[in-house]
């Protein structure tokens, strides 16, 4: 598959799209990538390869959890967008519960806010219900499922070092979340 003219600068950096026409990611669907130097004129020939790279299967997997779609994800979407819907929600919540004009509004909201971070629907409030307007699944869960796919990816014995340290600054930010997550839970 050609896809299509890399116009490099004076240095040589240059960028190619890895979507196809139909909007799909390709390292999702293709393990390898050559880059070729090619004629102006005429069919390619695809011989003067200078460039070559190869995205691990366990590398694929989490990618395709994390971004486009996985079983643990809500309504199987991607692991990505689960936390973000959370985390957005979680936001929207809390801000209800600072803005509410009652002790029973704020104390509404906040229990939307826990489950939203914790999952499941705890009754925080003592109104004998529990209620999670977010995925149902909690943002923390989500987070240990999308630290779990990349560690699983970056256990590989086939892993490049510059997949792990990548990996690595993604591991941190996690863990930033989370611990911004627990500070304002027992806050």
């Amino acid at each position: 598959m050609t896809l299509g003219r890399l116009t490099v600068d004076a240095v040589g950096n240059g960028a190619l799209s890895f979507i196809d026409e139909e909007g799909r990611s390709l390292p999702l669907i293709f393990d390898t990538v050559e880059v070729s130097l090619e004629s102006t004129t005429g069919e390619p020939a695809f011989t003067d390869v200078r460039f070559r790279g190869h995205i691990t299967p366990l590398l694929q997997a989490a990618m395709q959890e994390l971004f486009v779609a996985s079983e643990n994800g809500a309504r199987g979407g991607s692991l990505l967008e689960t936390a973000q819907r959370d985390a957005n929600a979680a936001t929207q919540h809390a801000g209800l519960a600072a803005k509410a004009t009652n002790l029973a509004g704020r104390w509404t909201h906040v229990e939307h806010t826990l489950n939203i971070l914790l999952g499941g629907e705890e009754d925080f409030d003592g109104n004998g219900r529990g209620s999670n307007p977010g995925t149902g699944i909690g943002l923390l869960t989500t987070l240990d499922r999308i630290s779990a796919s990349l560690q699983n990816a970056v256990d590989a014995e086939d892993t490049p070092i510059r997949i792990q340290s990548e990996a690595e600054l993604v591991r941190v930010c996690l863990e930033n979340v989370r611990r911004l997550v627990e500070s304002g839970h027992r806050a």
